[in-house]
């Protein structure tokens, strides 16, 4: 499986652990990036310094292969909210414990 990077246009391959990731996983994101590409890749692009998502893949239901539906949380949206995961965003897979605990922190760790 690969994609295209639509910033850099390069070709990238998930990692192994990337691949594996299944419904009911928890994962984190550090470093999102925030924003909009327009077609001919102009746009706002900001990577989020300050801010990790936390989230746990529902499921693929009409996805295309390598996406996931989510539920996910930051300190920008602690009550969260549903999304589409790419396998190539997650930083980490969390455990329950890891998720949890940033849960208690208000999703700031």
């Amino acid at each position: 499986m690969q994609f295209t990077n639509l910033i850099t246009g390069e070709t990238v391959h998930p990692a192994d652990w990337q691949l594996a990731l299944r419904p009911g996983d928890l994962y984190r994101i550090d470093r999102p990036m925030l924003g909009a590409l327009a077609a001919d890749m102009q746009g706002v692009i900001d990577l989020m310094d300050d801010i990790t998502i936390y989230g746990e893949i529902l499921n693929a239901e009409g996805c295309e292969e390598g996406f996931f539906n989510v539920y996910a949380y930051s300190a920008l949206s602690p009550v969260g909210e549903e999304g589409i995961l790419c396998i190539l965003d997650p930083t980490a897979r969390i455990s329950r414990e890891e998720f949890e605990a940033a849960r208690a922190a208000g999703w700031t760790q």
